[in-house]
C-alpha cells in the first residue's frame, strides 16, 4: 500500500499538479490517509469515503476473506476466483453479498471482477498487494498519527446503515472526522459501501 500511495504522488508531481484534491472509497481512503501523511505535499484536500480506517483494515468479513485469498499463489489464485463468474457465489457473505442490495449492485461486482478473472499480470499484482496488506496491518493505525496534523480541508461521507458486520463502521467515521482539523462530515443513508448514485455535497 505505501508503493501505490508513492506511484500515486510521484504521478500527480510528474504532472505537476498543485492544490489536487483525492477522494478515497472503500480501500482507496486508505491510500488517500497514505498521501495525506506525505511531508510537503501536493495535496490541498482530501474526502474519506466510507473506507479502511484504523485497525480496521481491511474491513469486514469480505475484506478479510480477500487478504487471505492473498495467501495463494497468482496461478491457484486464478483458478480459485474464477467461481466468481457465477452469481451465486457473488452474493454470498464473504464476497459482495453484504455490500449490494439491488441486481443493478451484481452487474457492478461482475465487471469488478472481470479484470482480475481474465488478466494474469493483474492477478500477480493483486496477490502481491493483498500480501502488503497482510504484512502491515498497523499501517492505517500509523496513519491516523499524522492526519490529526493534516490542517487543510477534509470531508469525511459515511454510509450510515452499511449491515455488513464490521465494514468501515460508523465509529470509523466519528474519529476520522473528529481527528482532522479541517473536517467536514457527511451521513448518508444506505446499505452498500456507498449508495449508487450522485450524492450532492456542498
Amino acid at each position: 500500500m505505501r508503493g501505490i500511495a508513492s506511484i500515486v504522488a510521484e504521478f500527480i508531481e510528474r504532472l505537476d499538479l498543485r492544490d489536487v484534491t483525492v477522494v478515497g472509497n472503500d480501500t482507496g481512503g486508505a491510500l488517500v490517509q497514505l498521501l495525506a501523511c506525505v511531508p510537503n505535499s501536493r495535496i490541498g484536500r482530501i474526502a474519506l469515503v466510507s473506507c479502511d480506517a484504523f485497525d480496521n483494515f481491511p474491513p469486514g468479513l469480505t475484506g478479510k476473506t480477500l487478504v487471505l485469498t492473498g495467501k495463494l499463489p497468482p496461478a491457484l489464485l486464478g483458478v480459485f476466483i474464477q467461481q466468481m463468474r457465477i452469481r451465486a457465489m457473488r452474493r454470498l457473505p464473504i464476497a459482495f453479498g453484504w455490500l449490494t442490495l439491488t441486481k443493478t449492485g451484481d452487474a457492478a461486482t461482475a465487471r469488478w471482477m472481470r479484470p482480475v478473472l481474465t488478466r494474469r499480470d493483474i492477478r500477480r499484482d493483486a496477490v502481491r498487494v493483498l500480501r502488503g496488506i497482510a504484512a502491515d496491518r498497523r499501517l492505517l493505525l500509523e496513519a491516523a498519527d499524522c492526519l490529526s496534523s493534516y490542517a487543510r480541508p477534509a470531508l469525511v461521507v459515511w454510509v450510515l446503515a452499511i449491515v455488513a458486520p464490521g465494514s468501515s463502521p460508523f465509529s470509523s467515521c466519528a474519529v476520522a472526522a473528529s481527528i482532522t482539523p479541517g473536517r467536514r462530515r457527511l451521513i448518508e443513508q444506505g446499505r452498500s459501501v456507498l449508495p449508487a448514485r450522485r450524492v450532492a455535497v456542498r
